[in-house]
């Protein structure tokens, strides 16, 4: 009696290249990429993954936004320290932006206490140069193209929202996002959470377009 056989084929999605900036292959290896959101620009694929990296003889896995040209990672560009739940690339007004939703551990002030705290936040990048395809930064912290961030913070007791660049004893950050959008225009960002809650926030991106134009 004959068993039945199964055969399994693997296909390559992309070809993998020995030589990239980063001088190590197995960084611009793309098997090593776990993607969540993707977009294509110019020829030019950004997206929005974990990089799994070889640090001190062990594997980490790193949030980033990466820079793809004809199969290869060409740059990436580290936006949150801890993970960047949501990346939309948007086209308006004549320039490209980035519009992440992440967390990042942060140490702060409040009173004469020092505490590190888990901020969520909504970061807003100026990525009009970041498109061309010969166009590499330097250092993948990318805060000079960073024209404006929302802290997403609610009141323990209260429950409400606060964007403030302070931090009060009595607010604790979002960390139930489950969903996230930006509108055409770019005036609203909405935030959907865990518990069926849809928050909505102004950003008010036309005062500072207006500045860079």
């Amino acid at each position: 009696m004959m068993k039945n056989a199964t055969t399994i084929k693997k296909f390559q999605f992309f070809d993998i290249e020995s030589e990239s900036k980063f001088g190590d292959t197995e960084i611009n290896n793309l098997a090593n990429v776990s993607p969540y959101s993707m977009y294509a620009v110019n020829q030019v694929v950004f997206l929005n993954a974990k990089l799994k990296k070889k640090v001190d003889h062990s594997y980490r896995n790193e949030s980033l936004i990466l820079k793809i040209i004809k199969n290869k990672i060409v740059d990436e560009y580290s936006i949150f320290d801890k993970m960047i739940y949501f990346f939309q690339l948007k086209y308006f007004n004549s320039k490209y932006y980035f519009i992440t939703c992440g967390g990042d551990f942060k140490e702060i002030v409040v009173g004469n206490e020092k505490m590190f705290i888990f901020l969520t936040s909504i970061k807003i990048f100026d990525a009009t140069e970041l498109i061309d395809k010969n166009q590499v930064t330097k250092d993948k912290k990318i805060d000079q193209y960073l024209i404006k961030q929302i802290n997403l913070l609610k009141n323990i007791e209260t429950g409400e929202i606060y964007t403030g660049k302070d931090y009060p004893k009595n607010v604790d950050s979002f960390n139930n996002i489950i969903s996230f959008s930006v509108s055409n225009d770019m005036k609203y960002c909405s935030l959907g959470l865990d518990r069926g809650q849809i928050i909505m926030i102004q950003v008010f991106i036309y005062s500072f377009l207006i500045t860079k134009f």
